[in-house]
């Protein structure tokens, strides 16, 4: 039984099963493994949870533009989510992902942009 300090109420184990700790997984390794001495202070749990976020979306992104076989994106999806899983081991540096589709959007609408005024000339 672990003890909330900020609530006072204790925490059973068992909650992190219903998010799919079952086994195997130290849900305490964000502690480094004893929760009862150590606690996350600088809260660094939350960007490992967003870094998380941006993995599965980046993979199910990737899934339907591989499926519906939208090229370009699936590269643009394959970059992402090689950004998102550097900034999972970097901590601190979450949505590396979205600023590579940032980058690669800008590019787009600067490069369209360009067509269209060489070809107006």
């Amino acid at each position: 039984m672990l003890v909330n300090p900020r609530i006072s109420k204790s925490i059973n184990n068992y909650h992190c099963n219903s998010i799919g700790f079952d086994g195997g997984v130290n849900s305490y390794l964000y502690v480094a493994g004893n929760p009862v001495v150590r606690i996350d202070e600088s809260e660094k749990i939350w960007d490992t949870i967003a870094d998380a976020g941006f993995i599965i979306y980046d993979l199910g992104s990737l899934a339907y533009h591989s499926i519906t076989g939208d090229e370009k994106s699936v590269s643009v999806d394959k970059l992402a989510l090689g950004a998102d899983i550097t900034g999972a081991l970097i901590l601190g540096a979450t949505g590396l992902g979205l600023g590579v589709r940032a980058g690669v959007r800008s590019y787009l609408k600067i490069d369209y942009c360009s067509t269209l005024l060489i070809r107006s000339l």
